[in-house]
């Protein structure tokens, strides 16, 4: 799938391409426009992926920085895939044979998109980090935000065969950083190092903002124990996955995920890795 995304994010840039000052440009609204979505949603992914500019619409991209950023958009939004089905500009014959691989004589091209693209959605869930975080706190097995649930829930999932995307309040950010600096120190690096997989709300916003965007748009699954009832928009309760610290082990029902809360931190994170690189 990954080399199926890189395919693709060099053909969008290649649509989406101008000339201008250094050579090939794309602007971010250009981005957010052709994907359908929020700029706001194009917004945190561009600064999840440490790419500064103005934070204007017309900003402009270089070609690395774009493909980079549509890759993840690809990756974030994988309801972006669907639409291709009706853009000539992006059916070339080698589109049309990666979206195509492995479809039976019987079996169209349109059918098997659908299909994948259902599955990718159903396989992919949003998590609420700020929540886990305190998960240990909400079973009175702590006082302060600990990252060893999240580490645990994170490498679960995947080993499931999920894809996720982890949001968080820049808030939490700093408060993990000041309480847990030991933690915090072993987790930036995967931060920096799979930012594909993490997404820090701007300061001053709220990270519920993006999830509640996020799963209202594409009906991806929510874990976390908030309802977010205080937002303007709600989500259905079936689309929630509650997860909890019991008995000293990390329970998800929903995800039949059960695992022993181990203590050794970076064994924890050497788990995740391992996990993140495959």
């Amino acid at each position: 799938m990954s080399i199926f995304r890189d395919d693709l994010a060099k053909k969008f840039v290649a649509e989406l391409a101008f000339a201008g000052n250094g050579g090939i440009r794309v602007r971010v609204g250009d981005i957010a426009k052709r994907f359908g979505l929020e700029f706001k949603v194009v917004e945190i992914n561009r600064m999840a992926l440490k790419i500064t500019t103005s934070g204007e619409p017309s900003s402009e991209l270089n070609e690395e920085k774009a493909e980079s950023l549509i890759e993840r958009l690809l990756y974030i939004h994988p309801e972006i895939l669907d639409r291709l089905v009706s853009k000539p500009s992006l059916n070339t014959p080698e589109t049309s044979a990666i979206a195509t691989q492995g479809a039976t004589a019987s079996e169209s091209p349109k059918r098997n998109e659908v299909s994948d693209l259902k599955s990718i959605i159903e396989k992919f869930i949003i998590i609420d980090g700020s929540n886990v975080l305190h998960w240990m706190e909400d079973n009175r097995q702590a006082d302060k935000v600990n990252l060893i649930p999240l580490v645990i829930v994170l490498t679960a999932i995947r080993r499931k065969g999920f894809d996720f995307c982890c949001y968080f309040d820049a808030s939490k950010i700093f408060e993990t950083r000041e309480k847990q600096p030991e933690q915090f120190k072993e987790f930036e690096i995967i931060l920096k190092k799979y930012p594909i997989y993490f997404s820090v709300a701007p300061g001053g916003t709220s990270a519920d903002d993006f999830i509640i965007l996020d799963a209202k748009n594409s009906k991806r699954k929510v874990l976390s124990n908030d309802r977010f009832r205080d937002h303007p928009i709600q989500l259905p309760k079936n689309q929630f996955i509650k997860g909890a610290v019991v008995n000293c082990q990390i329970a998800i029902p929903m995800l039949n995920i059960i695992e022993s809360l181990i203590s050794d931190f970076r064994k924890a994170m050497r788990d995740l890795e391992s996990e993140l690189k495959k």
